[in-house]
């Protein structure tokens, strides 16, 4: 390893080491040994007769000087942390864990490319067992100017409902906290919020009030739309095939698309699917409904879970937020439909046709 720390446990890199003081390994607190061979590069190594199972060789000095500053940065704050802990029914040791007001909370601080199906298998072991968990992105996985599809992988959701990405500069000492999260798929939107090592990392774990459901409602420029439909649908991309598909099952033309089809409803970023599309599936079946049909949250949760089996809808894969909040952006497009008169609210969750969806 490149890392080691002195009794005080500051970070000690190979590179700068002096010969003059004992060093010992972040985890274990065994005394490591320098080397500083002419073939290897410099390095610090446990004793032959070491028993220690947490950092292997060839962890990356960038991977260790990150959460070596993170856990100094909890030590300072006087926030109950520990290095590489073990759990035993998880069998594995995050980066990090913390506790803080009673909740156990894992952080992993992620340098290099690892799957979806790893990332989400941690996540839910973590879930499973009480844990919430923060992954927290190195500068080679950090969003640059848009969002990836990995991204989404690893955001997190707190208790009170909102979205966090958080991404680590260890040279500069910075860690960002992205959150806000707004816009389609194609075009996420998000505030950016910088702590250095003199912030305070409570400011992370502070719980604000419990987001409310609506937002800000955007509609997009209904000629330039039809325009940027009409484009796709000459060069016939992939991602919006099936949706002209089912429009040609309806009967429907781009130019007799309704208006209510143009709006961004605040959530819609958690949907993979082409915007359009989920939106033609809504409209198409509130459609068919008589107008004194009611239309509960059941009935409207149920068709959604319908749509996702039959793989009509796909969800972007964030296993670190509760399936159940996904339906979310379902829920604020109704509302939406309510305010243009489309739809109305009859009570607590729940709605009926009001008019003719495809005749505006």
């Amino acid at each position: 390893m490149f890392i080691a720390i002195d009794k005080q446990c500051n970070i000690i890199k190979a590179s700068d080491y002096n010969y003059n003081e004992e060093c010992f390994c972040p985890a274990c607190k065994e005394e490591v040994i320098f080397k500083n061979g002419s073939i290897y590069q410099s390095h610090f190594s446990h004793r032959n007769n070491s028993n220690c199972k947490t950092f292997s060789e060839g962890e990356t000095e960038e991977h260790m000087e990150g959460k070596l500053l993170l856990y100094n940065w909890f030590k300072k704050e006087k926030i109950e942390v520990q290095l590489e802990a073990f759990l035993p029914a998880l069998k594995q040791r995050p980066d990090l864990l913390i506790n803080y007001k009673g909740i156990n909370i894992a952080i992993e601080y992620q340098c290099s490319p690892i799957s979806k199906e790893m990332i989400t298998s941690r996540t839910r072991g973590y879930k499973r067992n009480g844990y919430y968990v923060f992954w927290i992105l190195g500068p080679k996985l950090k969003v640059s100017e848009k969002f990836n599809t990995i991204h989404f992988t690893y955001i997190s959701m707190d208790s009170n409902e909102r979205f966090y990405l958080f991404q680590l500069d260890q040279k500069r000492k910075k860690l960002e906290m992205l959150s806000d999260f707004s816009g389609s798929h194609s075009k996420i939107h998000y505030t950016k919020k910088s702590l250095t090592f003199s912030s305070t990392l409570k400011d992370i774990f502070r719980t604000p009030g419990k987001k409310e459901r609506t937002g800000q409602f955007v509609v997009k420029n209904k000629k330039e739309q039809k325009e940027y439909l009409y484009q796709l649908s000459f060069y016939k991309y992939e991602k919006s095939r099936h949706f002209f598909e089912l429009m040609y099952e309806s009967g429907v033309s781009i130019e007799s698309l309704p208006n209510t089809i143009f709006y961004i409803v605040p959530n819609e970023w958690m949907i993979a699917t082409f915007s359009y599309q989920w939106k033609f599936l809504m409209l198409v079946w509130l459609g068919n409904f008589e107008s004194y049909h009611v239309i509960t949250t059941n009935v409207m949760v149920r068709k959604i879970k319908e749509w996702e089996n039959e793989k009509e809808l796909v969800f972007q894969g964030m296993p670190n937020v509760n399936a159940a909040y996904l339906n979310q952006p379902f829920f604020e497009y109704i509302e939406k439909l309510c305010a243009n008169e489309v739809m109305k609210k009859v009570g607590d969750e729940k709605w009926i046709r009001h008019k003719n969806i495809f005749r505006e």
